[in-house]
């Protein structure tokens, strides 16, 4: 069963060196007769540890398909790199590489230091909630240079495709519909991305933008005209997030969809007879190592993203929710609601691998409840059985952050309930109008004596 899951890659990459294998019109082996100065030299990051040759795609795997569309937004802002090359990236796009994260550090400190020096309530919200924009953006590009330079995403989606689960054609709408949706959102926002430059821009040119975020805001390059650079720059910084947060719910979809699969093959064994039941089972066993196999690149690829993700955009929610909840007039709630939506599709977006976890959770449940595996007893099935229950116990398996905890429902609910308890606090120091009366008489009367 092994050698039908490999692919055709596994056989090219091993047959022999007489044969043309060819990735893109590029030639990586080439006629064992040719001259040695006319053979390319192979670049032995491009192999698995099985022979597949990583750049090779699976163009009917609806996952792979969807993030190589996703990569045409980095193709134009010039952070795509050729991973099958051994030279280093181009002098023009590692200057832009270089400008780029020092432009978006550079806005961060800047606009973070002016908005607490001179702190003012009402343009708090949207200062904040650029400059973490900002810092995502700077963090999503150190993230995907090292992605691209190790090879992270071929390397998952070489284990997904030897995790790829057949027979189970009643969940292909599902599947469908889940990355459409996602597809739907991905290009949804990168259309409200470039929308919300021009709104910039008609914000800048009415005057508006001068009530909507600090006075430092246009003095970023020391001249007041340089405010017509920020929204260019704030259109990448917004793709990039999305771009990241995108992919993260595309190979989210792929794991999840497998194991909807693995669970449907385990409620498929009601009705097979006793036997097919054990090569189903021991089926069943292989098919489980290989999706935990792919849980474990895609835990490993973005374990420390996840985590830093996380540890920005909940502090932010939390004063955001504040200041917006504070403000005095129905103006000021709806200029801060768009600040709200933000962060909530971002604690959305890293909370949404608990899918992976609830459907691991199932797995356990399904086989010990199907009866038709357990009666009428049979030694050895029931061996295969229980040694399938042995691998669907693995507590630590999921998408983790950081190692520290998995993304669970338990864990939504345990970041929900301590923002909720974080934001009455903070709602509670803030003074009332009693206070304030107060304070004002007492001046009044020091004032008067």
């Amino acid at each position: 069963m092994d050698s039908k899951a490999r692919r055709s890659s596994y056989n090219e990459a091993n047959c022999s060196p007489g044969l043309y294998v060819r990735n893109f019109g590029k030639t990586i082996f080439e006629n064992s007769s040719m001259k040695s100065k006319d053979q390319p030299v192979k670049n032995g990051k491009l192999f698995a540890a099985d022979g597949c040759y990583l750049l090779d795609r699976d163009v009917d795997d609806k996952s792979e398909k969807q993030f190589h569309e996703f990569q045409k937004v980095l193709t134009w802002m010039g952070f795509l790199f050729d991973v099958s090359s051994r030279e280093s990236p181009h002098f023009l796009q590692r200057l832009w590489l270089g400008f780029f994260l020092f432009t978006s550090v550079y806005t961060v400190i800047y606009d973070l230091f002016f908005l607490f020096s001179d702190f003012h309530a009402n343009l708090a919200p949207s200062t904040m909630v650029v400059s973490a924009i900002t810092f995502q953006a700077s963090l999503s590009l150190i993230f995907l240079l090292r992605w691209q330079k190790n090879l992270n995403f071929h390397h998952f989606f070489h284990v997904h495709r030897h995790s790829k689960i057949c027979g189970a054609d009643e969940l292909d709408m599902f599947h469908k519909r889940v990355h459409s949706g996602n597809r739907k959102l991905f290009w949804g926002l990168q259309i409200y991305s470039i929308i919300t430059m021009f709104i910039f821009y008609v914000a800048i040119w009415s005057g508006l933008l001068a009530k909507l975020v600090h006075p430092s805001f246009f003095r970023l390059f020391y001249f007041n005209q340089s405010i017509y650079v920020r929204p260019l720059f704030f259109v990448l910084y917004l793709s990039l997030v999305v771009y990241n947060l995108a992919t993260y719910l595309c190979l989210t979809n792929a794991v999840h969809c497998e194991l909807k699969k693995f669970n449907y093959k385990i409620t498929q064994l009601n009705t097979l007879p006793s036997e097919l039941m054990r090569s189903n089972l021991e089926s069943l066993i292989l098919e489980h190592t290989q999706i935990t196999k792919c849980i474990q690149a895609m835990d490993e690829l973005y374990k420390v993203y996840a985590f830093s993700v996380t540890a920005c955009v909940i502090p932010l929610t939390i004063f955001v929710l504040t200041l917006v909840l504070t403000r005095s007039t129905l103006t000021e709630l709806l200029i801060s609601l768009p600040t709200v939506a933000f962060c909530t599709f971002e604690l959305y977006a890293i909370m949404y691998s608990s899918k992976i976890s609830d459907e691991l959770s199932k797995s356990k449940t399904l086989l010990c409840t199907n009866h038709n595996v357990w009666i009428p007893y049979d030694e050895c099935l029931n061996k295969i059985a229980t040694t399938l229950a042995i691998h669907l116990d693995q507590p630590d398996l999921g998408i983790t952050l950081w190692g520290f905890t998995r993304v669970t429902k338990p864990l939504i609910l345990t970041i929900v309930s301590g923002m909720m308890t974080c934001l009455a606090f903070l709602l509670d120091l803030k003074p009332t109008e009693e206070t304030k009366d107060c304070n004002c008489a007492s001046n009044n009367t020091i004032q008067d004596s």
